[in-house]
C-alpha cells in the first residue's frame, strides 16, 4: 500500500486470497501476510508490523504468542520445507501455536 489508500490495499488483498485459498493446491498450504515496515513510534517502539496466517492449516482464530519477525517468518519456511538456517534465522525460534 506504498502507493494507494488502506481500501484499495484491503480489495486487492481480498480478492487476491478469494482465488487463492480455495485452490485444492492449497489444501495443506499457508499465505503469510506481513507488512514490511511501520513508524518509528509504534506500539513495540518501531518496526512493530501486522503479521497474519492464512489457510487450511492454521487454527481458526489462533494468535501468534511470539513476536514474529521476519527472520522468525524464514526460519520457519526453512524447518518446512528442511532447509539450512540463513544468517539470524538460526537464532530465531519458528512460528508456534497457530497450527492444525
Amino acid at each position: 500500500m506504498h502507493d494507494c489508500s488502506v481500501a484499495i490495499g484491503d480489495a486487492w488483498l481480498q480478492s487476491f486470497l478469494a482465488g487463492l485459498l480455495p485452490d485444492p493446491q492449497m489444501r495443506r498450504g499457508v499465505v503469510f501476510v506481513i507488512f514490511d515496515e511501520a513508524d518509528d513510534d509504534d506500539a513495540m517502539g518501531g518496526g512493530h508490523i501486522p503479521a497474519l496466517a492464512v489457510g487450511p492449516t492454521i487454527r481458526p482464530a489462533s494468535r501468534m504468542p511470539e513476536t514474529v519477525t521476519h527472520y522468525s517468518l524464514l526460519r520457519t519456511i526453512e524447518d518446512a520445507w528442511g532447509l539450512r538456517r540463513l544468517g539470524s534465522s538460526a537464532s530465531t525460534p519458528p512460528i508456534t501455536g497457530i497450527w492444525r
